[in-house]
């Protein structure tokens, strides 16, 4: 049995500019328009993910359950205006095996649902 846990916090400042042209029904250029927004932008993510591990010879197999929050704020100079993102679906499955391959070598394969679709592979090498 273990438990994975992490925390990710991101906080930096932006300067973004955007040019949206308008065409009529013919394709001639019909309107441009420039805007720049210039703030700070948060993100917050954190995970906790309890498993059971098995482990037969050179194999270890694993599942567990997921849950996690993801939060992004846009903060506008200028505006009082903020943004705030919020993630849905908070709560996952995943399961996974790992082979090790002499001291050194090691694969791993892993899958994710319910909250997303996703499939990962690593090969690792230590020192």
């Amino acid at each position: 049995m273990g438990l994975d846990a992490q925390y990710l916090r991101h906080k930096n400042d932006y300067d973004a500019s955007k040019t949206i042209h308008a065409y009529d029904d013919l394709g001639a250029l019909v309107d441009t328009r420039t805007g720049s927004w210039t703030g700070e932008l948060t993100l917050d993510e954190w995970h906790v993910a309890p498993y059971v591990a098995k482990k037969v010879g050179n194999f270890t197999t694993y599942l567990g359950v997921k849950y996690s929050d993801m939060k992004i704020d846009f903060e506008s100079e200028g505006d009082d205006e903020k943004l705030e993102l919020d993630a849905d679906d908070n709560v996952g499955v995943f399961v996974g095996a790992s082979y090790k391959l002499k001291e050194a070598w090691s694969f791993n394969i892993e899958g994710r649902f319910v909250d997303e679709t996703a499939m990962s592979f690593a090969v690792t090498y230590r020192f």
